[in-house]
């Protein structure tokens, strides 16, 4: 059985994440820094970082970023010198970064000027897609989405704390989705399913032809909301009479609140209809709580998709 077949789950997992001279690969910019964090299915986590001395200066506004200076790298090893010790490391792992096409980018770059073997991203995850996909906060960077997940974030914008949170907010997020799917997913499952709920996919597609059909008919639906308020569960279900419906953007009544709310697209997970004619209670299993994070109709919502 190959990796990619067995559920993630079952395998060990490595969030990586570099510190780099500039942010421009194309232009020859370096990794300085680069740490690598191992979930392994027992449980247990390893941790493995290291600076790393390029061949280009610092920029200053990186350096602002990161406060890495030229002085802290200047005695680093090489990156031929540590890459032996990166590739022992994340051997027959699944890989994590977060906006994975930065990191995987100056990973292959680095290997390619040193002659060196380049990683494969077959196996690579990127919880930034996961987070645009299947959460849709309103800003989806490391330092947001962590917080979303309860996570304070303490030094970011070093490698070794910012591979720490996303080894976090990943399990956070996988446990999330393989409860709305109910099983254990693999890599090629997640990823054909980061697909399918890009805001172009056939999941937001089926949605909006579903809430279409409901104004239409004028039936009620019930949606799994994503909650952009950090003290409210990550998701809530509600039953919805839809008042307008001019895509981004759904007006309903909401059965639970008892009043109309404002929805935006990217934000609702799912979308069926229901049956029910009477006001029913929320699914305790997802929201523990009525939320307060609906825009009320009377506001217009600057906010666009990611």
């Amino acid at each position: 059985m190959t990796i990619d077949s067995l559920p993630i789950r079952e395998r060990s997992v490595v969030a990586f994440d570099c510190e780099t001279t500039g942010l421009h690969v194309e232009k020859g910019h370096n990794i300085i820094e680069i740490a690598l964090v191992k979930h392994n299915p027992d449980g247990s986590v390893e941790e493995w970082s290291s600076l790393v001395k390029p061949t280009k200066r610092i920029s200053p506004s990186n350096q602002a970023i990161h406060g890495i200076s030229p002085s802290m790298v200047e005695k680093a090893p090489s990156f031929d010198d540590i890459y032996p010790q990166l590739q022992e490391f994340i051997k027959d792992c699944i890989l994590v970064a977060h906006n994975s096409e930065f990191d995987v980018g100056f990973l292959k770059a680095e290997a390619e000027r040193n002659n060196l073997p380049v990683i494969s991203d077959d196996l690579v995850v990127d919880s930034l897609a996961m987070s645009r996909r299947f959460f849709g906060f309103p800003r989806n960077n490391l330092s947001v989405v962590s917080h979303r997940f309860h996570l304070m974030t303490p030094h970011a914008h070093r490698a070794l704390p910012d591979a720490r949170n996303t080894i976090y907010i990943f399990w956070a997020m996988l446990e999330d989705i393989e409860q709305r799917t109910e099983k254990q997913l693999t890599v090629s499952e997640l990823q054909e399913l980061c697909e399918k709920y890009h805001k172009r996919g056939e999941y937001k597609k089926n949605i909006a032809r579903t809430i279409t059909q409901a104004k239409r008919e004028k039936r009620r639906i019930s949606i799994d909301y994503i909650s952009r308020d950090p003290s409210k569960p990550i998701r809530t279900r509600r039953e919805l009479e839809i008042t307008k419906w001019d895509s981004p953007h759904l007006e309903a009544n909401c059965m639970l609140r008892g009043e109309p709310r404002r929805f935006h697209l990217k934000q609702i997970q799912r979308a069926e209809f229901t049956t029910e004619v009477e006001q029913t209670e929320p699914d305790l299993s997802i929201a523990a709580e009525p939320t307060t994070d609906y825009e009320p109709v009377s506001e217009v919502s600057s906010e666009s998709e990611t």
